[in-house]
């Protein structure tokens, strides 16, 4: 007995250390577990936050009692504040959209009465103006103390609901573009022999309502046109067969008797099995372009009906008719015209040019260039050979032919033979010369005055430069240079004097008057280097308004001079009593409606009263008390001569304008 209490005293201490050691071992196996959950939890948490921010989701915990709310990362980020701020109901409201706070407010009252489960979305108004849509959802629990929390989650779904806006949006933008082209789209499941799909467009093309139920498929194929039923079916079971697209025009049989024209395009959609799962495609309404396409056959059939009258007109009419390229190269003449030429058609590019007389050739040619680079109609005389060599002359009009953009891709013409006329009129000529040369002669008392009229105004110059020339040689020490100027100007009047005289003389005798290619551009030019000292010294300034590269007048340049010196002196002295505003001489030139070259002189003088208009140009007729009244007759002579007209008119303010239009060279005068 005592040994058993003695093996019990000595055993004690063993078993209590060994009690400390398992202890020691098993904390040590606590705190290591310890560890491990806590590593875990932090992970955990640590993927949580993770995941929060990759899906946009955060978490948020709410006492209702206590009204603490607990917000992770991701919610103070939505919410677009960091963990400085603190989260009350308060600011929740504040953040949400003014158009959401009443929503919001009612279900954060809601939950907090009834303690429910909510699930809400609802969008945030940030600082910086933009818009987030956010979803809510939460579920409630009982605490320890029986107080009511929320443990939820909040997820920025703006992308979500934009890319559904965006989406819609592009639904209704296909569903409109498909009204306006009359375009429906559709899918046919080939597993179920059904179709999928079918948009409004669709049904509207068939004939039927999309709004009621759903239509079998039998009731389109019922609509499609007896003839082409059998042909639509094949074409899709090929595509599916083959697995190809498929394109195929069929008819629509409406219930009220219409038929529209339907032009489809299929697709197949073939699975990972490499069988097909779908057809995809389009149903598009070309009723009105088959109806166009009917209307324009028949426009060609009338058109050509018509190419064969019109040959017949065209080869049937006493003229000869032609059609050139745009460069200018015959590929066309009429029968007449080969008749004429005896021609072949083939040789008309190059046999149609070796018709003409050789002297008349060159200036057929350089103004046949002057009209095509017009582009515009004109007109040109000619001889043309006739097949037994005789030479006729003919008018030849041309008119350009112009595509949608303005360029010109045929010039079409005809041939006139004048030659009767031209003999008639080389005798009415031969009369009119010798009645000119007639009452030239008769008018030569008159134009002794206007002789007189017409050199004062050189002399005058000549002696002005004459008197300046002894000034500068008066000088102590004589100006040189300026006395040779002098000199020079006094030549240069003389020398327009004289050929005044001469011009004058002409008119005289029985001759024609000397007519050459003249730029009337040029003429101003002339014109203004010889009265400039008179615009100077009557404080006129001159502007002149010149169109570029007009065609050439032929006509007498001395004589032209003539006019426009006279009816710019005449602008001049018409603004000679003007003192209370700039005097101003405009001088144009251009083309007017008829083609013809114009120059016109405008000044802002005292302009023409309704009672002098008329005999303006009347011989010895003037405004001026130191007039003679011949020099606007005279102008308008030496225009009538040239084939032109010489003309007046008030201005819409003051002063008046006088304008001459001459043919240009190579235009018939009217």
């Amino acid at each position: 007995m005592k040994d058993r209490r003695r093996e019990r005293r000595i055993r004690g201490p063993q078993n209590l250390s060994e009690i400390l050691r398992l202890s020691r071992d098993n904390l040590r196996a606590a705190m290591e577990d310890q560890r491990r959950i806590e590593a875990a939890l932090l992970r955990s948490e640590m993927y949580l936050t993770e995941a929060q921010r990759l899906s946009g989701t955060g978490s948020f915990g709410w006492n209702i009692a206590s009204g603490e709310i607990v917000w992770s990362d991701q919610t103070f980020r939505i919410f677009g504040t960091d963990r400085t701020t603190k989260p009350t109901v308060e600011f929740i409201i504040q953040r949400t959209n003014p158009e959401d706070r009443a929503a919001v407010q009612q279900t954060i009252s809601r939950a907090s009465v009834d303690g429910k489960d909510f699930d809400h979305e609802y969008r945030l108004l940030m600082p910086d103006g933009a818009v987030k849509h956010v979803h809510a959802v939460a579920r409630a629990a009982r605490d320890a103390s029986g107080s009511t929390e929320f443990v939820g989650a909040i997820t920025d779904i703006t992308i979500a609901r934009e890319a559904e806006r965006r989406l819609r949006r592009s639904e209704s933008y296909l569903a409109e573009a498909q009204r306006l082209s009359h375009t429906g789209s559709w899918a046919w499941d080939v597993r179920l022999q059904t179709f999928v799909y079918r948009s409004p467009e669709v049904y509207h093309l068939f004939g039927f309502d999309p709004e009621k139920d759903p239509l079998s498929p039998q009731s389109f194929q019922d609509r499609i046109h007896p003839e082409d039923r059998d042909l639509v079916i094949e074409m899709a079971q090929q595509a599916i067969q083959e697995k190809v697209d498929f394109e195929v025009d069929f008819r629509i049989d409406l219930p009220d008797g219409a038929t529209r024209y339907v032009h489809s395009v299929g697709h197949p959609l073939v699975g990972d099995d490499g069988e097909v799962l779908e057809l995809v495609g389009t149903h598009i309404d070309v009723t009105e372009q088959h109806l166009a396409k009917e209307e324009l056959q028949k426009a060609f059939d009338e058109i050509k009906k018509s190419e064969d009258r019109l040959r017949l007109v065209i080869d049937t009419i006493p003229t000869l008719v032609w059609r050139a390229g745009p460069e200018g190269s015959p590929d066309f003449l009429n029968q007449p015209a080969l008749d004429y030429t005896g021609l072949s058609l083939d040789q008309a590019e190059t046999g149609w040019p070796r018709a003409f007389h050789p002297d008349d050739k060159k200036g057929m040619l350089v103004k046949w260039s002057a009209i095509r680079e017009s582009g515009m109609p004109g007109g040109l005389e000619a001889r043309l050979r006739r097949f037994d060599g005789e030479y006729r002359w003919f008018w030849f009009q041309a008119v350009p032919l112009r595509d949608e953009s303005g360029n010109i891709v045929k010039w079409y013409g005809s041939s006139t033979d004048i030659e009767d006329r031209k003999r008639a009129e080389e005798k009415l000529h031969k009369a009119q010369t010798e009645l000119a040369h007639v009452m030239r002669v008769t008018m030569l008392g008159e134009l002794t005055a206007s002789i007189a009229h017409e050199v004062n105004q050189p002399l005058a110059a000549i002696i002005a430069n004459a008197e300046a020339c002894l000034r500068w040689l008066d000088r102590e020490t004589p100006d040189l240079p300026a006395a040779r100027r002098s000199v020079e100007w006094v030549i240069d009047d003389g020398n327009r004097a004289s050929e005044v005289i001469r011009r004058v003389r002409v008119l005289a005798k029985q001759s024609d008057i000397e007519k050459v290619p003249v730029d009337v551009n040029d003429v101003v030019r002339e014109v203004i280097a010889l009265v400039q000292r008179e615009l100077s010294s009557h404080r006129v300034s001159l502007r002149t308004e010149l169109a570029p590269a007009l065609p050439a007048l032929l006509g007498d340049r001395v004589q032209l001079q003539q006019v426009v010196i006279n009816l710019v002196m005449n602008g001049i002295e018409a603004m000679q009593p003007i003192m209370d505003r700039p005097r101003e001489l405009v001088i144009r030139s251009g083309r007017d409606e008829a083609h013809r070259v114009f120059l016109s002189v405008t000044d802002c003088g005292v302009g023409i009263s309704a009672e002098n208009a008329d005999r303006l140009f009347n011989a010895f007729f003037t405004t001026k008390s130191g007039g003679m009244g011949m020099g606007l007759s005279i102008c308008r002579s030496i225009i009538e001569a040239h084939g032109g007209r010489l003309s007046a008119s008030s201005n819409v303010g003051p002063g008046a304008t006088l304008q001459f239009a001459l043919p240009a060279y190579g235009q018939a005068a009217p």
